[in-house]
């Protein structure tokens, strides 16, 4: 059911709060755990929460690090991803991330900021917005 509710919330999603950048305004924050949790329990695999060495060579060349990162490894299909959520302590930090990433004609990565936190897919945006979908939703 939350699947449905993901995806459902992932166009409305996409068309104000992903354009302007913002949190939802849930009152919930979107912390690596509650991520997680929220994934794993819509059937999404993911790796552990990785605090000491984040940056995975991110943004600056290695030298605006990530407090957080959160690597998606499957769909609940079973289907491989490679999706990684880098979680920030500000809203610029992750706006450099952001920057940085922007797409690139040729380039088959895409990256989306929402709030503190850059999503990072090793795809396109349709296969992504699930992802934030589901990982954004309550």
């Amino acid at each position: 059911m939350r699947r449905a509710v993901a995806v459902l919330a992932a166009s409305v999603l996409a068309a104000g709060l992903w354009a302007c950048g913002g949190d939802e305004g849930s009152g919930e924050e979107v912390t690596p755990e509650v991520a997680m949790e929220r994934l794993q329990d819509d059937g999404y695999a993911t790796g552990e929460i990785i605090t000491d060495g984040a940056n995975v060579g991110v943004a600056r060349s290695g030298k605006l690090d990530a407090d957080a990162y959160l690597g998606v490894d499957a769909d609940p299909d079973g289907n491989v991803l490679y999706v990684g959520i880098y979680f920030f302590a500000t809203e610029q930090d992750a706006a450099v991330l952001a920057k940085e990433w922007e797409p690139k004609p040729g380039d088959d990565t895409y990256s989306e900021q929402v709030g503190t936190r850059v999503y990072n897919i090793a795809g396109t945006q349709a296969e992504l917005v699930p992802v934030i979908a589901t990982a954004e939703a309550e």
